[in-house]
């Protein structure tokens, strides 16, 4: 009885294992089915999309052998246009040797083909270049041209804590032919207004840059070595520079002197004998009211009367309008030109600017021209020919506002 039952119970195991697995594989199976119906969902729209892919393939390759055959009948039909009117008027001829121009002649033609051409960019250049560059360029334009200073270099410019003087070629060359230029230029000086006694010079320039305040010293330095009292004035406020020029200190200075005036001007001694220097003192924001003061004009009164020479340093005549307010008080006025950098048309204007106001512009001094032109100029071979365009300019200054 016992064994009977054990086996039944046995057998009902086996078949819950065996019908947990039908189930298990029943839950396996409608997976599967879930998956394949879903799969065949989704490939009617594939199938639509690969017919639309394979009859474009087929539209594409039709279009391609259409344009082919278009093509080639093109071909064909243009082929057979030109053939068409092609006729031969003359047979061509075989050559026995090389032929090939007279070689001389190439040449020939290369040579005069260059030479008229450089001419004619020569005379180009010639006609718009409005640089001064001689002395025979300013006197051409009508200039008086008063001294041409030779290009100078300080033999120690590049050497640390050189003096402060070496840029002064009176000074460092004193019997070199930049000196011997200013010295020129003291001796025009004197002999340019032959009316009057010239007391008072003004220097100036078109524009900046130009070697104006160079030009002032050597030339102050220049007429104190020929036994005249000179003082220079350093007028301008907006860029002073003859107090580094000359080694003294800058202040009490010009402007100083204009904010409170002092019974005597206050000059300061230089190195050389017989030049004494006002400097331009304190940074000013007006420098033009300072200049246009009756101070000023006081000022410069006084210093002729203790002085044989007064120099004044004065700003760019197209920078500022000081050096015509200056120009007024001065008995000859002189324009420093850069050679290579000043153009005609500015240095014209400016002599237009200082004539319209009175001033006597006795001159122009040509700085840093060639040695060559310099030294012609300074043997005579191109101041005859300036000696008229200097009588002219001077006396057109000079009737410009008779004094």
């Amino acid at each position: 009885m016992d064994a009977s039952q054990g086996d039944t119970r046995r057998r009902l195991v086996e078949a819950r294992v065996a019908l947990a697995t039908l189930a298990a594989q029943r839950a396996a199976i409608t997976r599967r089915l879930a998956e394949q119906e879903r799969e065949l969902d989704v490939l009617p729209e594939q199938a639509i999309h690969l017919g639309g892919l394979v009859r474009r393939r087929m539209a594409a390759g039709l279009l391609r052998e259409s344009l082919r055959e278009a093509f080639i009948a093109t071909a064909t039909l243009n082929g057979r246009s030109r053939s068409g009117r092609a006729e031969v008027l003359r047979p061509a001829l075989i050559p026995i040797r090389p032929y090939s121009r007279n070689a001389w002649y190439v040449i020939a033609a290369g040579l005069f083909g260059g030479l008229a051409l450089g001419l004619t960019l020569a005379g180009m250049r010639q006609a718009f270049e409005n640089r001064v560059r001689r002395p025979a360029d300013l006197q051409q334009a009508g200039y008086a041209v008063l001294a041409a200073i030779p290009t100078w270099t300080p033999p120690d410019a590049d050497r640390d804590g050189a003096d402060a003087n070496s840029g002064l070629a009176t000074l460092v060359e004193p019997v070199g032919a930049v000196a011997e230029g200013y010295r020129g230029l003291c001796m025009a000086l004197q002999f340019c207004r032959p009316d009057s006694v010239v007391e008072t010079v003004l220097v100036t320039s078109p524009q900046p840059g130009e070697g104006k305040s160079t030009t002032a010293a050597n030339l102050a330095v220049a007429l104190a070595g020929t036994g005249r009292r000179t003082v220079l004035v350093d007028a301008d406020l907006r860029r002073p520079s003859l107090h580094r020029k000359l080694g003294v200190a800058r202040r009490p200075g010009l402007a100083d002197m204009l904010f409170e005036p002092t019974p005597e001007p206050v000059t300061m001694g230089t190195s050389v004998e017989g030049l004494d220097v006002i400097t331009g003192g304190r940074p000013v924001a007006t420098p033009s009211e300072l200049l246009a003061s009756h101070a000023f004009a006081a000022l410069v009164s006084s210093l002729r009367e203790r002085y044989d020479m007064v120099v004044i340093d004065a700003p760019p005549v197209l920078a500022a309008t000081d050096a015509a307010l200056l120009s007024a008080l001065a008995d000859a006025t002189v324009l420093v030109v850069a050679a290579g950098r000043t153009r005609q048309p500015e240095l014209s204007h400016a002599c237009e600017v200082l004539e319209d106001v009175g001033a006597h512009v006795v001159g122009v001094v040509l700085n840093g021209a060639d040695p060559i032109d310099a030294l012609r100029f300074s043997d005579g071979d191109e101041a005859g020919e300036g000696a008229g365009t200097r009588r002219r300019r001077t006396a057109r200054a000079g009737s410009a506002a008779p004094r």
